[in-house]
């Protein structure tokens, strides 16, 4: 992707925790989505202007949490096969943690989206009695 758009953009493709580069976390201490979002918005903060943020996978998950984090610095957000969060509902206590974090921060994104949509569309546009944005649940 980086040929593609050489020139272009500023792309930036973070190593989560647990790679070569970054290194393994440490099991002495809790590990949270938050962990993995922090270093993602130190990086985009570097560029120094919102971007589209798009994640794959576990990057998914990290990208959502980065996008309810500091939504003043995503424009958009793409979620390309993101983990099946679903499946910790019937997992261990701790997976049912997990899942209600997550649950909570899309519940949280969705309503910081209808919320910016009923703001920036001309009155025009709003059909009487929508409360979600276009696509939305």
């Amino acid at each position: 992707m980086g040929s593609v758009f050489k020139g272009k953009v500023t792309l930036i493709a973070p190593d989560f925790l647990g790679t070569r580069i970054r290194g393994h976390v440490d099991a002495s201490k809790a590990f949270r989505l938050k962990h993995e979002a922090a270093h993602v918005i130190e990086l985009i903060e570097e560029v120094a202007e919102p971007g589209h943020v798009v994640g794959h996978s576990y990057g998914g998950a990290v990208a959502l949490h980065v996008a309810c984090a500091v939504p003043q610095l995503v424009q958009s957000l793409c979620l390309y096969e993101p983990t099946l969060f679903s499946l910790l509902s019937a997992g261990t206590a701790a997976d049912r943690t997990l899942h209600a974090e997550i649950v909570r921060l899309a519940a949280s994104l969705q309503a910081s989206i209808e919320e910016d949509f009923a703001r920036s569309a001309p009155k025009s546009s709003r059909i009487s009695g929508a409360d979600t944005a276009p696509g939305l649940p």
